[in-house]
């Protein structure tokens, strides 16, 4: 509640201030952290009263808000994205626009952009949605990557339904070439 009392006035000082500083002496310079506090909320405004300097109000309201994207749950929205019923074509075609754009694109080799694409339809087609999300809690990662940590965590799921069994159990649901049925 105190915060919603103190923004509007502290914004408006800063303000006025702001451009009293942009008059004196023709000088151009503008403290850019006030004009930019002017624009907040004041539940927003809490977070960065205590910044230093622009620089510093951009950086956490960066840390507030702009959450890093995941390349290849991107990508699987992108190719996952199929035409909805009564949608015409203009508009999924800006849809698909609008996923592409959260996807990173770089010049890359074929040889870079296959691996890639077969990273992310190995990720893709997992059967199992735990290992799936946890390969997905990684910003970045490559199909060798990938695939070492898929079948780590596969044997560690096989192991850990293993313990809860029976040794006639445990038989039953191996096969000969030793791995475990998940």
């Amino acid at each position: 509640m105190l915060a919603a009392y103190l923004h509007p006035g502290r914004t408006v000082e800063d303000f006025i201030r702001s451009l009293r500083e942009l008059r004196r002496d023709g000088d151009p310079e503008v403290n850019r952290k006030r004009i930019i506090i002017n624009f907040l909320s004041p539940s927003v405004y809490t977070c960065v009263e205590d910044a230093a300097d622009h620089e510093d109000v951009v950086r956490i309201l960066k840390s507030l808000y702009v959450k890093q994207k995941n390349n290849v749950y991107a990508r699987h929205l992108l190719v996952s994205r199929h035409k909805l019923q009564g949608e015409t074509l203009s508009e999924y075609v800006q849809v698909l626009k609008s996923l592409a754009k959260d996807c990173t694109f770089a010049e890359v080799t074929a040889a870079t952009y296959r691996e890639e694409l077969t990273r992310d339809a190995f990720i893709n087609g997992l059967s199992s949605a735990s290992i799936r999300q946890r390969l997905l809690e990684r910003a970045e990662i490559t199909l060798v990557q990938a695939f070492q940590l898929a079948e780590s965590l596969d044997r560690a799921q096989g192991q850990a339904l293993s313990m809860g069994q029976t040794p006639i159990q445990l038989l039953s649901s191996t096969t000969f070439g030793g791995d475990m049925k998940v």
